[in-house]
């Protein structure tokens, strides 16, 4: 769990550099290989603090994918989990 949300945390920092700067956001993602959601989170806001609250919601998302809905007549309960 702890590697997808790393994962997204650096997808979602790519996203917002390289719509900046292309080049910045490649090396972003080179040098946090390996680093925690955590890391990512902090040296993206010492990048552009302003961009923060668009990558901290992140584990609540997540935390909504996985929740599992057991009501009848919900249209969650079919889709298929992977």
């Amino acid at each position: 769990m702890l590697t997808q949300v790393a994962i997204m945390f650096k997808l979602k920092a790519y996203q917002l550099i390289s719509s900046q700067d292309q080049l910045l956001g490649s090396r972003f993602i080179e040098e946090h290989d390996g680093a925690s959601p955590q890391q990512v989170l902090e040296d993206l806001g010492s990048w552009d603090h302003d961009v923060v609250p668009y990558i901290q919601d992140i584990p609540g998302r997540i935390k909504g994918l996985l929740l599992e809905n057991t009501a009848e007549g919900n249209a969650w309960k079919d889709l298929e989990r992977y």
